[in-house]
């Protein structure tokens, strides 16, 4: 697997997380519910986002040392 594919997958993988939470929310409506978004999934898609950002910057940086060897 590249950094290209992983990052795809992630960006899935977290575009299915919120389909299924949305789900979720229609039938839990509480202080716990809220604590768990709170807790785990708002820091969740946060961690997800730097690490998008990171894998990007990962790829660049391969991607540039794969033409500085072939030059």
């Amino acid at each position: 697997m590249n950094v290209g594919t992983g990052i795809v997958q992630l960006q899935e993988a977290l575009k299915l997380l919120r389909l299924q939470w949305e789900t979720t929310e229609q039938f839990w409506n509480d202080q716990v519910k809220r604590q768990f978004e709170t807790d785990f999934l708002i820091p969740l898609e946060m961690q997800v986002k730097a690490t998008h950002q990171a894998m990007e910057q990962l790829a660049q940086l391969i991607t540039q040392a794969k033409h500085d060897v072939s030059l």
